[in-house]
């Protein structure tokens, strides 16, 4: 059953609620194709929508990490510059 637009709780993806108790406001935000790229595909391993993501993130739902604590861990992430 569609969502009902401005109602907040009642729109979601394929008929699922949403999980925040607000109502989401469009934002448009620029981004290079390869960053476009890596962020559907790591929506998509996510089984999550772009904006989903961004929303997950911004929450602290799902953790970045700082430059030092990548190094730490000897990993990249999102905040360190990336391996050419």
């Amino acid at each position: 059953m569609p969502g009902k637009k401005g109602i907040p709780g009642q729109k979601g993806i394929q008929g699922q609620p949403e999980m925040y108790d607000e109502h989401k406001k469009r934002v448009n935000i620029s981004l290079t194709p390869t960053a476009v790229e890596r962020l559907d595909a790591l929506a998509e391993s996510m089984d999550v929508s772009r904006s989903e993501l961004v929303e997950q993130v911004a929450r602290g739902t799902i953790p970045l990490l700082t430059k030092e604590q990548a190094h730490r861990l000897g990993k990249s992430s999102a905040l360190t510059k990336p391996r050419s």
